[in-house]
């Protein structure tokens, strides 16, 4: 009845799409999703990126703050402008004009690069802020960041938890069950197998497909030994982690991601750390469009455990350990989810060593 009271108001098919959003709502269900036809999108103005964080001067003109260097060599399209090869830009230096136009830390920094993304661009740089020793450099500046961003954070966890492990532990991120996610999981898994125990983060995780396949990969034992010749002892199958592993969750990581770590704990691979996952665990395989353009998902299947019962949708994964971080200590570069898988994986190579196999001479064989 209260939704018969809004129709009045109901003048545009946005309004509308909108309508049937807060209808759907009240299923407490999720992939039920309803899309505005592309007609009702809003124009849009792209921005070029230089790939870097700028700081306001005290001379009025921006200070490049941080460089991003980064590139995810999966990605083709992946570009670090101001690291790019021949670009002579350092951190600490000042933008003083782009094309000719000078610069005013007084206005928003990237209103100089409206429409300029993919566009060969003229820095006016500096290294001490005064234009008498300024020189010109030319960029591409990118329509996006996030890219280098994310692949910046991944290696920095990873090289945190290399150096805080002594090289023992590795670290891989997982940020969906598509095709995305498996590149990364296979970029990060195959080059760590020779590590003690394994951090696998699926933190923002955004969902895809089940991932059966990436938990059939982390659930091997080790079924044999072999001792080669002259090289190293190795073993079958080659390609595992044969030790501690630990995922770390968050509220982000849903729908796949909820069943991702649903499948760690069920294989009892290791805990799970962090907070209770998004819980959209319902499955959509069509998209019905309308006759008005705009198109909406129907949930077609949902899970049911082991025992008989619905499960995980609506509610979640709760993780083994609890651990929320805080904004202050992500700020200052604190990550508590990462630091207490580390110290669980470091604490049970401590209590269980990994034994391996040691080469011993070969066995007596008799003639006869």
């Amino acid at each position: 009845a209260r939704y018969q009271k809004l129709v009045p108001y109901v003048s545009h098919r946005s309004d509308l799409n909108y309508l049937i959003g807060e209808m759907i709502g009240e299923l407490n269900c999720g992939h039920a999703y309803v899309w505005m036809p592309d007609e009702f999108d809003s124009e849009r103005v792209g921005v070029g990126m230089l790939g870097a964080q700028v700081e306001a001067a005290e001379n009025g003109y921006f200070r490049i703050k941080r460089i991003l260097r980064r590139l995810d060599w999966n990605d083709p399209d992946a570009s670090a402008p101001l690291a790019a090869p021949a670009v002579n830009v350092k951190e600490g230096e000042y933008i003083l004009a782009v094309n000719g136009v000078p610069m005013d830390a007084a206005r928003n920094f990237y209103s100089w690069f409206q429409n300029l993304a993919g566009r060969d661009i003229t820095l006016t740089i500096s290294s001490s802020g005064e234009e008498e020793d300024s020189r010109e450099v030319v960029v591409t500046p990118i329509g996006s960041e996030s890219s280098l961003y994310y692949t910046d954070w991944v290696e920095h966890n990873r090289e945190w938890v290399n150096e805080h492990s002594g090289g023992r532990v590795g670290y891989l991120h997982v940020p969906n069950t598509s095709y995305w996610g498996i590149m990364e999981f296979s970029k990060g898994f195959y080059a760590q197998i020779h590590k003690e125990g394994l951090i696998i983060d699926e933190r923002y995780n955004g969902g895809g497909m089940l991932p059966d396949m990436l938990i059939s990969r982390l659930d091997r034992t080790v079924l044999s030994w072999w001792a080669t010749r002259h090289g190293r002892v190795t073993r079958t199958p080659w390609n595992m982690v044969d030790g501690p592993m630990v995922m770390l969750v968050n509220e982000f990581a849903g729908s796949g991601g909820d069943a991702f770590p649903y499948y760690f704990q069920l294989s009892g691979l290791g805990p799970v750390v962090g907070t209770r996952t998004w819980g959209g665990l319902v499955g959509i395989n069509n998209y019905f469009p309308c006759i008005d353009g705009s198109s909406v998902t129907v949930p077609a299947f949902g899970i049911i455990n082991r025992e008989g019962e619905w499960a995980v949708e609506n509610y979640g994964i709760d993780p083994d350990v609890v651990v929320d971080n805080q904004p202050a200590d992500l700020l200052r570069g604190y990550d508590e989810q990462l630091d207490t898988g580390l110290r669980l994986i470091l604490e049970d190579l401590e209590q269980n060593p990994p034994s391996g196999w040691q080469r011993k001479p070969p066995p007596p064989r008799d003639r006869n």
